[in-house]
């Protein structure tokens, strides 16, 4: 009688060990695919902090692209780390640019930035919620693709930074933000034409305000998970490295024009990150 209890339980026991779906196969179900660890070895790693560290340099000088570089390569090695990895290790570094120049900050654009902000966010957690992994890398890919063309495009263009064009960049950049990680560019595009110091100092304070933003958000709707928190903290100190070179090589570069730089390896990194998704 007991050996029969005994096979009992064990058959009982047996599918749940057989359900469990091991990362990386392909018979995970969609709906845990941004709910599962993954493995990030050594190189992968090293390759991603040289890429923050560089990107991150490129922003201390600019003002903006740390992201819009370094995203399409993690997309790339871990695109299941997106968003939340990538928006946690540069809070610091934004807090600290805006801090330094916040005499220059245009407080009164910004106040109507975080208001279109927070409905945008909403819309960038739907979207999360509703894509794979390999879906969003697409999505970031293209996302990086329209930025950069719309830096392009619209480098001749000065809508002004008005409460509808500034609440209107805000739902951009929640939806971007939140969704891939990336909101420079419809930033960059309102304030282009601004003084260096404003620029940075703005861009700064929208990407420091937007980072809690996205992240309240994201916990708020279960899709940022320990080993992304883990992955994004890890990549911090490659952030304040970025931030120190940048200081100290700013201005040997203040009459460079980088611009051109940045945009053609984001748009290169934004199409291999979509070649890599959809391959």
């Amino acid at each position: 009688m007991r050996n029969a209890q005994a096979h009992k339980a064990l058959a009982l026991r047996r599918p749940a060990t057989r359900s469990r779906i091991r990362p990386g196969t392909s018979g995970r179900p969609p709906e845990l695919c941004h709910h599962r660890s993954v493995h990030v070895s050594i190189a992968q790693w090293m390759v991603l902090a040289a890429t923050v560290v560089a990107a991150s340099t490129v922003q201390g000088v600019v003002g903006f692209g740390s992201n819009l570089l370094a995203v399409p390569v993690v997309a790339l090695i871990v695109p299941s780390a997106l968003p939340g990895a990538m928006v946690i290790p540069g809070v610091p570094m934004a807090v600290a640019m805006a801090l330094a120049e916040r005499d220059h900050v245009d407080w009164r654009g910004s106040r109507y930035l975080v208001l279109g902000r927070l409905p945008g966010t909403l819309v960038g957690v739907g979207v999360v919620a509703a894509v794979s992994s390999e879906t969003l890398a697409v999505l970031i890919g293209v996302v990086v693709l329209l930025g950069v063309a719309l830096s392009v495009v619209a480098s001749h263009l000065h809508p002004g930074v008005t409460p509808r064009t500034a609440t209107a960049t805000g739902v951009v950049t929640g939806v971007t933000g939140t969704a891939a990680a990336i909101d420079g560019p419809p930033l960059a595009l309102l304030y282009q034409h601004d003084p260096p110091p404003v620029f940075r100092a703005t861009l700064a304070t929208q990407f420091a305000f937007g980072a809690a933003i996205t992240l309240t958000a994201l916990v708020l709707a279960r899709h940022l998970h320990v080993w992304q928190l883990l992955l994004g903290l890890s990549l911090m100190p490659s952030f304040f490295a970025g931030l120190g070179l940048s200081l100290a090589i700013r201005p040997r570069l203040a009459r460079h024009n980088l611009r051109p730089v940045v945009l053609t390896i984001a748009a290169l990194t934004g199409v291999a990150a979509i070649a890599r998704a959809v391959a």
